[in-house]
């Protein structure tokens, strides 16, 4: 991406549970954090290896980190508003990318949303959560590559 447009600003996300990447862009080498165990468990390891560092900080604008109720809230309008069935750490995506579109600095945002492996608990716990539902939308446009 970076060859084809060397101004596109490029982003990692991190659940609030285990955000290593974030810690070691800030303190300019390879860190390691304390992972506190959650739904999102396909993302958040406890450390940044030192060559995975070295590869990703000259590409990175930033690693966005985003809480698991953020998480929770993106997980449910892709399942009811664009019928999507995705995990944690896919919805993390999004809500890393809404994070960013309130920012306002962006004009054009994209995400990338992979992974469907999510418990039929996880997907109760999210349906049924009303703390998460603030009433906020995300609009979401579908384009595909080949």
């Amino acid at each position: 991406m970076r060859k084809l447009k060397p101004d596109v600003s490029i982003y990692t996300c991190e659940p609030e549970t285990a955000a290593p990447l974030k810690k070691s862009l800030e303190c300019g080498q390879a860190s390691s954090v304390e992972r506190i165990p959650s739904f999102v468990d396909a993302i958040g390891t406890p450390e940044v290896l030192p060559k995975v560092y070295e590869l990703l900080a000259p590409i990175l604008r930033d690693s966005l980190v985003v809480s698991l109720n953020e998480i929770k809230q993106a997980l449910k309008l892709l399942l009811f508003n664009n019928k999507m069935l995705c995990e944690g750490a896919a919805a993390c995506s999004l809500a890393a990318a809404i994070q960013l579109a309130e920012v306002g600095k962006h004009k054009k945002i994209a995400c990338i949303i992979s992974g469907g492996n999510v418990s039929a608990d996880v997907l109760k716990a999210v349906a049924e959560a009303q703390s998460i539902d603030d009433g906020s939308k995300a609009v979401l446009k579908h384009q595909f590559y080949q």
